[in-house]
């Protein structure tokens, strides 16, 4: 593995069906490799690891992750981006059904209070484009996100690319954020930001707000003033939160503040 390049590298390990992962952190040029030499499945229970962790929405005690024994970093400059979009035809009962959905959500948000509720649907399209070009091509669509590429036999394979920041601990400082609230990006015009995504962004900083003064009521929370972070093509409101430390513990932390409103609602 030493001496092979990103693209050998990623090849050889995707074409083994060995564990690994691939991630660039925003902002850099370095994408890091962590890798296993063998199949086995290995989990964490308390985050007290050095490795990479994928862990889903639901509180699950047994974590999988992919340890940092073996690992290879590779400079990379600005990529070309190879981009195909693809014709994705739905059935009208398709559609049908997502449009009963958001209304069934608009009524329970009407009748029982809540504030916000997140729908989706999942989309089954073939693609024909390798796992190598669309990791590369979100590194260069997404230079400000964690862009990763996740892979084990036995779980599955997670490629993404994430502006939003969940927990950062550094020098005695905690920092994470609220990021909600989206528009298109365009190069020409300035941002304007309506009274709905302003609200919806709101609605994430107030929770987080409120679960962080809850849990940790002796430290002073640092709250920054909304403002405009790009991801991509697109445009969120952000607002950063900072508590200085040191004493916080990584696990009960995530399950006080993860999922966000932003994905989660409220």
């Amino acid at each position: 593995m030493e001496s092979k390049t990103l693209v050998e590298s990623l090849d050889y390990l995707w074409s083994c069906q060995l564990p690994f992962v691939f991630f660039r952190l925003p902002e850099t040029n370095t994408v890091k490799c962590f890798y296993q030499l063998d199949k086995t499945l290995h989990h964490t229970t308390s985050l007290a690891i050095e490795g990479f962790v994928m862990a889903p929405f639901s509180n699950q005690e047994k974590i999988p992750f992919i340890p940092a024994k073996h690992q290879h970093s590779f400079v990379v400059s600005k990529t070309n981006v190879t981009t195909k979009h693809p014709t994705v035809t739905l059935e009208n009962s398709f559609e049908a059904t997502f449009i009963d959905l958001v209304k069934k959500a608009k009524d329970t948000i009407t009748k029982k209070g809540l504030q916000k509720v997140v729908v989706s649907r999942a989309i089954v399209h073939p693609l024909k484009t390798n796992p190598l070009t669309l990791f590369t091509n979100l590194l260069g669509l997404y230079p400000t996100a964690m862009v990763t590429f996740w892979h084990h036999p036995k779980v599955g394979t997670w490629l993404g690319a994430s502006p939003e920041i969940l927990v950062r601990m550094e020098g005695g400082w905690l920092q994470t954020m609220a990021l909600a609230g989206t528009q298109v990006y365009s190069e020409n015009t300035p941002p304007q930001w309506m009274d709905k995504e302003k609200e919806e962004q709101q609605f994430v900083t107030d929770q987080l707000k409120r679960d962080l003064e809850k849990h940790y009521p002796n430290k002073a929370l640092s709250i920054s003033k909304p403002y405009t972070k790009r991801a991509g093509n697109l445009l969120h409101l952000c607002t950063e939160f900072k508590l200085q430390g040191p004493h916080f513990v990584l696990k009960p932390l995530l399950d006080l503040i993860h999922p966000t409103p932003a994905v989660g609602g409220i």
